[in-house]
Parts: C-alpha cells; sequence; structure tokens
C-alpha cells in the first residue's frame, strides 16, 4: 500500500523565467507476502508482520527552471 502527498509550485516570474518546485512526501507498506525488508518472524501471523515495504522513498524534491529568451515571434517581435 501506497501513501502520498504532492504538492506543487510554479512561479512565474518578469522577462520570462520561470521556476517549478515539486514535492512528494510518501510512505510504502507492506507485509510479509515477499515485499518486506527482513526474514518472516512469525508465519503463523503475518499481519504482524507489516511496515515499510522496499522500495520506500519516503521524500522527493525537484526544482526546474526555463527562461524564454526575448526574441523571435513568440515574443511579439518580427523577424
Amino acid at each position: 500500500m501506497y501513501h502520498a502527498s504532492k504538492t506543487s509550485l510554479n512561479k512565474r516570474f518578469a522577462d520570462g523565467f520561470n521556476i517549478l518546485v515539486p514535492c512528494t512526501f510518501g510512505k510504502n507498506l507492506g507485509n510479509a507476502d515477499g515485499h518486506v525488508r527482513s526474514y518472516i518472524k512469525n508465519p503463523h501471523n503475518l499481519s504482524a508482520e507489516y511496515g515499510p515495504a522496499a522500495p520506500n522513498i519516503q521524500q522527493r524534491l525537484s526544482v526546474s527552471n526555463l527562461y524564454e529568451l526575448s526574441v523571435g515571434r513568440a515574443r511579439g517581435e518580427a523577424t
């Protein structure tokens, strides 16, 4: 089972500069059906083996930017 929360920030500045910052907080959980990091401690009670499962990437942050050049038809200038 995977639980996650995503958010992002997109900001446009003057002169064609743009920045995007997405962030994800998540947790991957599983039981002793082969998706647990360690060995099975009690095969008669598999629900007791519930916990973090691989891959468990809990936080992810990315930053990207874009700069538009001020020449060409896209900016209203004829070439």
